[in-house]
């Protein structure tokens, strides 16, 4: 992703963890990859995939929250 992609990921990150506060949803640097940890689990890494991949993933790792 590029700058403005990763920012607008960053937002969507940050209102996923107000809204999900029962979901730990973090994103960590792992040796320079950036890894999204979802209830302490790592998901999946962001680092070389566009903003609607990892949108999608997101979505994907949360798809029980519209239940």
């Amino acid at each position: 992703m590029d700058n403005s992609e990763r920012q607008v990921f960053d937002t969507v990150i940050e209102k996923f963890k107000e809204q999900y506060p029962h979901r730990d949803i973090e994103i960590i640097d792992d040796g320079g990859d950036k890894i999204v940890k979802i209830d302490h689990c790592p998901k999946f890494n962001i680092t070389g995939y566009n903003l609607l991949y990892n949108l999608q993933r997101l979505c994907n790792c949360l798809d029980g929250e519209l239940i």
